[in-house]
């Protein structure tokens, strides 16, 4: 594959810096694609949204392990609590 020269107008403006910075963080990868029609900032904005989305499903996903928790916890505390009731 030919490397392309600096300067040449081929994506913004010749600057293969920009593709560099994209290869270096994964989480932009599956913006990658987006670097022909928008810029820089764009790809990033859209990526860390993404990134934003991902962290409040995994938080919701905690926030229902926890919640299953407490209701296991309070099942087992009433159950308890009817056969101390039921045995005096």
């Amino acid at each position: 594959m030919k490397r392309e020269q600096p300067g040449s107008s081929r994506v913004h403006g010749g600057d293969t810096s920009y593709r560099r910075t994209l290869r270096l963080f994964s989480c932009l990868e599956p913006f990658y694609a987006l670097k022909k029609r928008h810029d820089a900032s764009v790809v990033i904005q859209s990526a860390f949204r993404a990134y934003l989305v991902r962290s409040h499903i995994s938080k919701m996903k905690q926030n229902a392990v926890l919640i299953q928790r407490w209701f296991r916890l309070r099942q087992e505390y009433m159950a308890l609590k009817l056969a101390s009731v039921t045995i005096q």
